[in-house]
């Protein structure tokens, strides 16, 4: 996955994670990455 991937809705990613993070009202609906193959160094 690269940035390209996501340039469209990459500030509502950033927004989202940081609203997480400090426990903030969350839109539990809004899922950036669903129906996204992300890869793993693991993998």
């Amino acid at each position: 996955m690269a940035i390209d991937d996501v340039s469209d809705e990459l500030a509502d990613i950033i927004d989202w994670a940081i609203a997480f993070k400090h426990g903030g009202d969350l839109n539990y609906d809004f899922k950036p990455l669903d129906g996204m193959s992300i890869g793993s160094i693991y993998e």
